[in-house]
C-alpha cells in the first residue's frame, strides 16, 4: 500500500512473504535443468549466433578459437539478423 511516496507491504503481504520467497525457490528448482557436470571436451552441439558482418569479422576467429580449444566437438553457425534461414558455418566445418 502507498505510504507518502513509497510502497509498504500489506500486513498480508508480510504474513506470506516467507511462503512465496519459499515456493519461488521450489519452483526455480524444478524448472532448473539438473547438470551434474558438464565435461565440455565431450560436448556435441551447433550454437548459432545471430549476429551482424561485423560481428563475424571482429570477434569470429577469436571464438573459435577459445571454443576449439575447450569443446572441439562444438560447432558454431552464424545466421545474419532478419535472415534466419541463412545460418553458414563460421570457422571450421
Amino acid at each position: 500500500m502507498r505510504a507518502g511516496r513509497g510502497m509498504v507491504p500489506t500486513p498480508h503481504a508480510t504474513e506470506l512473504r516467507e511462503r512465496v520467497r519459499d515456493l519461488a525457490h521450489d519452483a526455480q528448482a524444478v524448472l532448473r535443468p539438473v547438470v551434474a557436470s558438464l565435461d565440455l571436451a565431450e560436448l556435441k552441439r551447433t550454437f548459432t549466433i545471430r549476429s551482424n558482418e561485423g560481428f563475424v569479422e571482429v570477434f569470429a576467429a577469436h571464438l573459435v578459437t577459445a571454443v576449439t580449444a575447450v569443446a572441439p566437438n562444438v560447432r558454431l553457425a552464424q545466421a545474419r539478423q532478419g535472415r534466419p534461414s541463412a545460418a553458414r558455418g563460421v570457422g571450421r566445418s
